[in-house]
Parts: C-alpha cells; structure tokens; sequence
C-alpha cells in the first residue's frame, strides 16, 4: 500500500481540503491500491467564498491572499456603501434613526429618558408633560407651532438629572408635505452622505512574473515541493498526474525521486517539502 501526505506545517488546512478536492480526486489509481484520504484531510474550508463557477482550489487559494500575476484582480462591480443613519438610543418614536423623511404636518417626538432624569428639553424648551414615574417623554412639532418648517428640521433632545446633563440626543427631520419635493429631499441627503468608494488600486505585476501564476502577498510563487519515492513505476506516474492537476491549478511543482530512506532523511531534518509519496509504512 501507499500514501499520499501533505505537510500540515506548510500547506494550510482550507488549501489540503482544496487539493484533495481539485487534484487528488481528479486522479484515476488503480483498484488495487489504497489512499486513505480520510486519515490526511480533515475539516471544512474556513472562510472561503462558495462560488461553484471556479474550482475549489482557486476560491481557497483567493481567501488565503493569493492572486495570479502577484497582483489583485478590480472586482467585477463596485457599489457605493449605503449612508449610514444615527441609530437614536432614547427616542423611539417617529422613529429610531436619524435623519428621517415625513410628510406628516405632526410629528410626535417620544421615547424614554435614561435612569435618574429629572428634566428633558427639546430645543432649549423643558417638558412640562414629562413624567417622573416611566421617564415618557413627548413633543410634539408642527407647522402652526413654527418648530416645523419645509426641509431640514433639527430637534436636540437634552436629558437632565436636576442641573446635571446626563446624555443628549439629536434627530434630523426632513419634511414636506409634497411627496415630490420629499422625494427630492431625501435623494439630495443619499447623494451628499453616501461615501465614495474608489476601486482598488491594481499594482501591476512586477517583472518576471508569470500572470497565470498564483503568488502570495510578497509576490512569491506558489511552489509545492514534492517527494517521490524513486523506483516505484507507479509512484512516478501518479506523481506526473498531480504534477500536470496543479499545473492546471496555476501553482508550480517541483518533483525529488528520492530512496525511501532519503525521503526518511528529508522528513526527520525539517527539510522543505509539501507532499509526499511513498510506502505507507512511512
């Protein structure tokens, strides 16, 4: 019998389970012979996206930070990033982030004052309804009381423990009662908030490299190392076939036929190896 090793010290876990899926399974051995991948590959493949148009292999080797040419790839689309929106700790009503968009001639500002509040003040005016016993608070704006005008309206909610401020709270109200212009409104705040996101900057392979290679962050190659236990027919030519699967893979193989007891050598010394075939009384 024989065995096909990985070493777990240099070859991810996320990229064994990709070479088992990719290669290993893509290789006809003979009947008579037995791997046992249950003993070598184990676990999922953390982090890597799902994407079944591209091979296992090249999904793990993205996640892990390699990229052909040495270079990052643009993204297919960009989308801008959403505005983001206060999320109000204290008011809960009309709503419960910041700015919102009315078309209601009163709004009702309520909500619940955080412990110890003896007083709460909406632009500078105290609550006279504000009640003690559930720390309820209410103001209403409107038109006619001229604490509601077209556009932008700012209410500054101040909770007070007697002179002492303990927190404050600020919620921006664009209003109209022409569907339109709220429309509008709120089209000029999406623009105006929304950042800009500018594409990643693609640096250009640096010479020598080879852009239907994989390389890591530091631009090096990936490279699998490959002992091969020599005077074996059948080892050679399962080697050849892994060989020409990672080739396949973008990934550079470099192949040692060595005697088993030199393979003992190489394994015992820490030498640089990735793979393995050989007896499997290794």
């Amino acid at each position: 019998m024989y065995g096909i090793y990985l070493n777990a010290d240099r070859i991810p876990k996320a990229l064994r389970k990709a070479i088992s899926n990719d290669v290993i399974n893509h290789i006809e051995f003979p009947k008579d012979h037995l791997i046992p991948y249950e003993n070598i590959f184990l676990g999922e493949v953390p982090n890597a996206p799902k994407d079944n148009s591209e091979p296992l292999f090249f999904q793990t080797a993205f996640s892990l930070g390699y990229t052909f040419g040495g270079t990052a790839p643009l993204p297919a689309s960009v989308k801008p990033a959403s505005p983001k929106l206060d999320v109000l700790k204290y008011i809960t009503q009309p709503g419960t982030v910041s700015p919102l968009f009315l078309s209601s001639d009163l709004i009702d500002i309520q909500g619940t004052a955080p412990l110890n509040t003896k007083k709460v003040v909406v632009n500078g005016y105290p609550l006279q309804g504000f009640r003690l016993d559930n720390r309820h608070f209410s103001y209403k704006a409107r038109k006619e009381f001229k604490n509601l005008v077209e556009g932008e309206n700012i209410y500054t909610v101040q909770f007070f423990s007697n002179i002492k401020l303990i927190s404050e709270e600020k919620l921006t109200v664009f209003y109209s009662s022409d569907t339109a212009k709220l429309n509008t409104l709120q089209q000029e705040w999406t623009e105006k908030n929304t950042p800009v996101v500018e594409p990643p900057v693609t640096t250009p392979p640096i010479a020598g490299t080879d852009p239907k290679k994989l390389y890591d962050k530091n631009r090096q190659p990936l490279v699998f190392h490959i002992l091969v236990q020599s005077g074996v027919p059948l080892f050679q030519d399962i080697a050849q076939k892994i060989q020409s699967k990672l080739q396949d893979l973008a990934v550079g193989v470099d192949i040692k036929y060595l005697s088993l007891a030199d393979i003992h050598k190489t394994v015992n010394d820490s030498s640089p190896y990735d793979i393995v075939l050989a007896s499997i009384d290794l």
